[in-house]
């Protein structure tokens, strides 16, 4: 993924889960909020219907408020630290 103002790759995000009702539009969701970066989490949060869960390249971890109720739990540690 490219980032638009750079011209070059996007490299802020290391890790993006985008969960919505239309999987080309999720798909399309994902892919703009790798590009925008750190950014991302206020965009993200903004979209009826889908819930997103970020981690930025230091580690830390983000997600919409809504994005618990798809967590599998006993898999091992959650990132650190909130962005």
């Amino acid at each position: 993924v490219i980032d638009p103002h750079r011209g070059r790759p996007a490299t802020a995000v290391s890790a993006l889960t985008v969960i919505g009702p239309e999987l080309t539009r999720t798909d399309a969701y994902a892919t703009a909020a790798v590009a925008m970066g750190l950014d991302a989490p206020l965009w993200l949060a903004s979209l009826v219907d889908y819930e997103a869960f970020l981690i930025d390249a230091d580690g830390n971890g983000w997600a919409t408020s809504g994005f618990d109720r798809y967590r599998l739990t006993g898999l091992g540690p959650t990132p650190r630290g909130s962005i």
